[in-house]
Order: C-alpha cells, then sequence, then structure tokens
C-alpha cells in the first residue's frame, strides 16, 4: 500500500493531508517537500495487492497534527469518535459533497 502525507498551512495552521491505496509508482510523483499545481496528478489508483486486498480506491483523510508515520488511523471505536473528529476534520470540507 502506498501512502503519503503533505503539509498544508491554513492561515497560520498548519493541516495534513493523507492519500492512501496508491499505485507503488506514485511515489515518484509525490517527492517530500514538493509542491503541487491545482489540477496535478498527485498519484494512481492502486490495484487490489497493492490495497491489502482492498478494491481500488483512494483513502483521502485531514490530520491537524503531524503524523507520527506514514499512516493515520482510517477507522475509530465509538469511544474514541469525539477526539477523532476533533484532530481529523471531515475530508468533504476539501473535496465537497461526495454524493449528489
Amino acid at each position: 500500500m502506498c501512502i503519503f502525507n503533505q503539509e498544508h498551512r491554513v492561515g497560520d495552521s498548519p493541516v495534513y493531508s493523507l492519500y492512501g491505496h496508491l499505485a507503488p509508482s506514485s511515489l515518484a510523483l509525490a517527492p517530500i517537500g514538493h509542491a503541487f499545481d491545482a489540477g496535478a496528478v498527485l498519484g494512481h489508483i492502486g490495484a487490489r495487492g497493492d490495497n491489502g486486498g482492498w478494491a481500488p480506491h483512494l483513502h483521502f483523510q485531514l490530520s491537524l497534527a503531524r503524523p507520527a508515520t506514514h499512516d493515520l488511523p482510517g477507522v475509530v471505536s465509538r469511544v474514541d469518535r469525539a477526539a477523532a473528529t476533533a484532530l481529523y476534520p471531515d475530508p468533504r470540507l476539501v473535496l465537497g459533497p461526495l454524493y449528489a
């Protein structure tokens, strides 16, 4: 599974975006510290074998805290939900509505 994080600034605050389940070749498109122009290709969706058996898709996630590793928790328990929603904003704030 290919995952990379990107740091962004929203005002004075850092926001980190995670792009997961990408093809391994995507790492060449996103070197550390690389800035992207609007409309640039960030990566390619990975095959089922690249995604731990999941159907090909993009996992996009936001974090208000710098990730300690290449990964962020994609699922949390009900007990941890309040803390997780405070730390990981809804990605629809960036992506817009996902369904019409």
